[in-house]
């Protein structure tokens, strides 16, 4: 994958990378716009716990192209059997 295919969320001054499952809806048929990101509780490669809270001011990033502001709705931990 390049550089400019890469979906990144900043949100509270820290910019979030590598995705299990990445949604983001964009239409003039459709408002509002909104997104969808799946990734483990941790940072990869860390033991820094990922930190989002509802409420907060997001920005959602496809490479360098901001296509989405706005708030997080929600955010929701689960647990699955699904192997990462």
């Amino acid at each position: 994958m390049s550089d400019q295919d890469i979906v990144s969320l900043n949100v509270g001054g820290k910019i979030i990378e590598g995705w299990d499952s990445v949604r983001v809806t964009r239409s003039i048929e459709r408002f509002p716009s909104d997104f969808s990101l799946g990734l483990m509780d941790y940072y990869p490669g860390t033991s820094e716990k990922q930190l989002v809270q509802e409420g907060q001011s997001g920005e959602v990033r496809i490479g360098s192209d901001l296509v989405l502001t706005g708030y997080i709705d929600s955010w929701e931990p689960a647990i699955t059997r699904r192997a990462p």
